[in-house]
């Protein structure tokens, strides 16, 4: 190789590195404020189907069912008086 062409080769290299310091690579899906927790829970085929069938976000929105029962649990539990003393 000539010694123009391994200088070409060597600011080319040299300017991929700035323009990568100059623009930061966003890969995949932006960072959540609120963390979930990854679980392996075994459902009956027919609740998987169910919200399957609504599309994508699919998980999300059993996630907002599950949490929507889980807040008129609370509800209830907190009209009833405590029978522990």
């Amino acid at each position: 190789m000539s010694a123009e062409v391994t200088a070409g080769l060597t600011a080319t290299t040299a300017l991929k590195k700035e323009f990568k310091k100059l623009r930061p690579v966003l890969r995949g899906r932006p960072k959540s404020a609120v963390h979930k927790i990854p679980v392996k829970v075994r459902l009956d085929p027919h609740v998987v189907e169910f919200f399957r069938a609504s599309g994508r976000g699919w998980q999300t929105r059993m996630n907002d069912t599950l949490a929507a029962h889980m807040k008129r649990l609370k509800g209830r539990q907190a009209q009833r008086p405590d029978a522990r003393g």
